[in-house]
């Protein structure tokens, strides 16, 4: 990637105003609160019999689990607490404890593999939803017979069902990538036996404990409920950040080596309120995000008007739209597929004059 002494500049910045410290104190009242909301949510469809505060209590659990995912995806960056193992104990909570999905493959699939090649085709497992599911308009051409036709026609019917199975997916790969580094002893490292470890007490305390006291259909009901509302929630954050059109997908051999043009073409803000933001830990600033993902979400609403004024120097877009819009563009890319991009320069935006340097007619008219 070719260097860029704005970007740089930036981060110095940042750094000069201690952004690159997380808040640790908030951080942990931020978990906390959706902790309490999670259980609370639980409690409360446990005790009652009415069906009405039962619906309410999911949504409840699911706006807490949902919170508890976003603040500990910070931890996953090693940026919601000061240290190292606290920001690692955070995410095998909640990561592993509470949503049961394995940590380490988390770090490897989203924060290694995802994070330097955002919406890469062929690079960004992020952006890999196939065979379910084509993003763009080169997989639906490869594709052939009954899976084009569904591609064409279907996917976009389809995919809200699959949304509630989508933490069942994501359990039963991050299972799969444990026990395949485990066997391995080039791969496995002391963050595998802790994920196991966790992963199992997962099942012990959400589903074993609880059938000593519940009858084991109400445990898994109840856990299931949750599992489902939890993938909507998460598609509702995550999705807005690079499924959209205007979130450009790439393939392998695009030319660009301009790391600000392929982090700020292919992902996307969205806008929302108070509460929205206390639900989204920072993934509304996803731009923000990949651009410094180790700084602590707390601070980039003090970062986006610095990041906007890079790209507006650095002729790329920044791309934000309402959250409603996001999300109703984030469903539509089911229907109408995006193109390949095969170069990131047709994204390249007029770069303004530099202040105080009057254009060449200004010299002439000074001049004469």
């Amino acid at each position: 990637m070719v260097e860029d002494p704005l970007l740089y500049a930036l981060r110095d910045e940042v750094r000069a105003r201690g952004w690159y410290r997380p808040p640790t104190g908030l951080s942990l009242l931020q978990i906390a609160s959706h902790v309490a909301l999670a259980l609370g949510g639980i409690a409360a469809f446990v005790v009652s019999d009415s069906l009405f505060v039962r619906i309410c209590a999911l949504v409840v659990t699911t706006t807490g689990s949902l919170g508890i995912t976003t603040y500990t995806h910070t931890a996953s960056h090693y940026a919601a607490v000061r240290r190292k193992w606290a920001n690692e104990l955070l995410t095998f909570f909640g990561f592993t404890f509470f949503w049961g999905e394995s940590s380490t493959y988390w770090w490897n699939k989203h924060v290694v593999g995802h994070h330097p090649v955002p919406n890469v085709i062929g690079a960004d497992p992020d952006a890999d939803l196939s065979p379910w599911f084509a993003l763009t308009e080169d997989e639906v051409r490869a594709s052939r017979g009954l899976l084009r036709f569904y591609y064409e026609r279907l996917q976009c019917y389809v995919f809200p069902f699959t949304l509630g199975g989508m933490v069942f997916g994501m359990q039963a790969q991050g299972w799969v990538h444990v026990l395949k580094a485990l066997r391995d002893p080039a791969r496995r490292n002391y963050r595998h036996w802790v994920d196991l470890g966790v992963l199992v007490l997962h099942y012990v305390v959400w589903i074993g404990l609880p059938m000593l006291f519940f009858s084991p259909l109400a445990v898994l009901g109840l856990y299931a409920l949750r599992a489902a509302g939890l993938g909507y929630a998460v598609l509702a954050v995550a999705g807005p950040g690079h499924l959209p059109l205007y979130a450009a997908c790439i393939g392998t051999e695009e030319p660009s080596q301009d790391f600000l043009m392929r982090q700020t073409a292919t992902t996307a803000n969205f806008t929302t309120g108070w509460l929205g933001r206390w639900l989204c830990g920072g993934l509304e600033y996803q731009v923000e995000h990949h651009l410094f993902p180790k700084v602590n979400h707390a601070y980039y609403p003090q970062l986006s008007p610095l990041v906007q004024e890079l790209c507006r120097q650095r002729g790329v877009p920044y791309h934000t739209c309402s959250w409603d819009r996001a999300l109703w563009k984030t469903y539509a890319v089911l229907a109408t597929p995006k193109r390949l991009e095969p170069d990131l320069e047709v994204f390249r935006l007029p770069v303004p004059e530099p202040a105080g340097v009057p254009d060449a007619v200004e010299l002439h008219d000074q001049s004469a």
